[in-house]
């Protein structure tokens, strides 16, 4: 599975959800889509993964072999 992407500059980037997971830690991206919609990621998003939540859970999405 890949999940678009968009950085400050507004290019956009299709990775995987490990990718996603370094994008968001190093605050490199502005969003993500998810099947809602985009994600736009803030202070909120920011608390969040310091308490140890990922948004984007592996387990629950696996890549394919």
């Amino acid at each position: 599975m890949m999940i678009r992407v968009e950085y400050p500059d507004g290019t956009q980037q299709l990775v995987r959800p490990y990718v996603l997971n370094q994008l968001i830690a190093s605050k490199a991206i502005a969003r993500f889509e998810r099947s809602g919609g985009w994600v736009v990621l803030d202070a909120t998003v920011c608390v969040r993964r310091a308490a140890g939540r990922s948004l984007f859970n592996e387990k629950n999405h696996p890549t394919p072999a």
